[in-house]
């Protein structure tokens, strides 16, 4: 018996460090989006305000 609840609660730690990361991933992955939006938006800002002085 004693067996099955420290299997219970391995598998509990899996998932809890499991979830743990994968938030991590997505978090991370928003922020390198938001980023690189800024960044294309400023470059397209640059383009195209000294393409038309052209």
């Amino acid at each position: 018996m004693d067996k099955d609840k420290s299997s219970i609660k391995l598998s509990e730690a899996v998932e809890a460090i499991k979830t743990a990361i994968m938030q991590g991933q997505y978090e991370a992955l928003k922020d390198v989006n938001r980023v690189q939006l800024t960044v294309y938006y400023a470059i397209g800002k640059y383009l195209s305000k000294n393409t038309r002085k052209m």
